[in-house]
C-alpha cells in the first residue's frame, strides 16, 4: 500500500475510532445516536466495528465535528505515526 494510502487509512481508523468511543459513552442505541449524529444506521454500524474502508475522512471528520469533538490529526514520517 502507498504511504499516502497508508496515512489516510490510518487516519480515518483512528477518528472512527474515536467516534467510536464517543456513541458508546452515549449508552443509547446505534440507532438513536446515528440520529443524534446525523447518519443512517447501517453508517455508524460501520464505524462501531471498524469496517471504514468505504468511508471518506471527510464524512468521518463531519460526524465527529457534530459530536462536539477535538480532532487533532497527525501524520508523520511513516503511515504508522498516523493518528
Amino acid at each position: 500500500m502507498p504511504p499516502d494510502v497508508a496515512t489516510v487509512h490510518a487516519l480515518r481508523s483512528d477518528v472512527a475510532h474515536q467516534i467510536a468511543r464517543y456513541t458508546e459513552r452515549l449508552g443509547v442505541s446505534q440507532f438513536s445516536a446515528a440520529k443524534e449524529l446525523g447518519v443512517p444506521q447501517p453508517t455508524l454500524s460501520k464505524i462501531m466495528n471498524g469496517r471504514t474502508s468505504d468511508l471518506s475522512l471527510e464524512l468521518l471528520l463531519r460526524i465527529a465535528v457534530r459530536a462536539g469533538m477535538r480532532i487533532t490529526l497527525q501524520t508523520g514520517f511513516t503511515p504508522e505515526e498516523a493518528g
